[in-house]
């Protein structure tokens, strides 16, 4: 069975966003799919990270991100050289958000940028570690760590101790590494709201789709679509909820190669 993580981002125009991405990080394994009356998506890596890049569907509310609006969600690249990779963002259309700034004593680089599309990105720079990271921003880190424990198989990597509105916690889910921040108002932190629309969202396949679906209909998360065939006969099931904290996840349960 197939098991691991894909973060989907809604683009304007995904070959066009594919070229974009090739600019500015090192793309791995990248293909374009065409789709008979639909537009194509992209599949591509960058390190341990697995990304999709889908057209906008009005019926789930699926749109590329709004200028100005909350950017509960982002995410994070380690890479050997920060300010090469910030270069080629700037010189590839991309708006700086925080020019590059090192941390002291403790040899961390910082960075973040919107690229043209919209979507925010992260960089940092950290002794040769390379890597993907996704920040999700949730009213409360420990209350939304214990949901996902029950519904997905998570690893724990860290999670704080400290009052609500301070936490963060640190996961993986197969391939996915997941870093959950509270909600911080001051700094204009803030989670999803429920009338946001969805620019990007995790997808999971799964051993046994039925199985974790239902856990998450069951410590409440809201049906957005059920459980059926991509495809008749192919072998590949989906189904996507929306969690209490304000995200949307897919899965998927993939029982033979196609």
């Amino acid at each position: 069975m197939i098991t691991g993580v894909e973060l989907s981002l809604v683009v304007h125009d995904s070959v066009i966003a594919l070229e974009l991405y090739k600019q500015i990080f090192e793309v791995d394994n990248a293909q374009v799919t065409e789709f008979e009356g639909e537009a194509p998506e992209a599949v591509f890596h960058i390190y341990n990270g697995r990304y999709r890049l889908v057209k906008q569907k009005a019926k789930y509310r699926w749109y590329p991100p709004i200028q100005g609006a909350n950017r509960p969600m982002w995410v994070n690249v380690s890479v050997l050289d920060i300010q090469k990779t910030f270069d080629a963002a700037l010189a590839a259309g991309c708006d700086s958000v925080r020019p590059v700034t090192e941390i002291p004593g403790i040899g961390l680089k910082i960075a973040t940028f919107e690229d043209p599309i919209g979507h925010m990105w992260m960089l940092q720079e950290a002794g040769g570690i390379m890597g993907t990271e996704l920040f999700m921003v949730v009213s409360d880190s420990v209350a939304a760590l214990d949901l996902y424990k029950q519904i997905f198989d998570v690893n724990v990597v860290d999670v704080s101790n400290l009052e609500k509105g301070q936490n963060e916690a640190i996961f993986h889910i197969y391939n996915g590494r997941f870093h959950l921040v509270d909600e911080n108002r001051k700094e204009n932190v803030l989670a999803p709201k429920e009338e946001d629309t969805r620019p990007l969202w995790v997808s999971i396949a799964v051993n046994d789709i039925q199985k974790t679906f239902d856990a998450a209909m069951a410590l409440g998360c809201v049906q957005i679509s059920p459980i059926g065939e991509i495809v008749t006969g192919s072998g590949v099931k989906s189904a996507s909820f929306g969690d209490s904290f304000g995200y949307m996840w897919t899965l998927y349960q993939i029982d033979k190669t196609i």
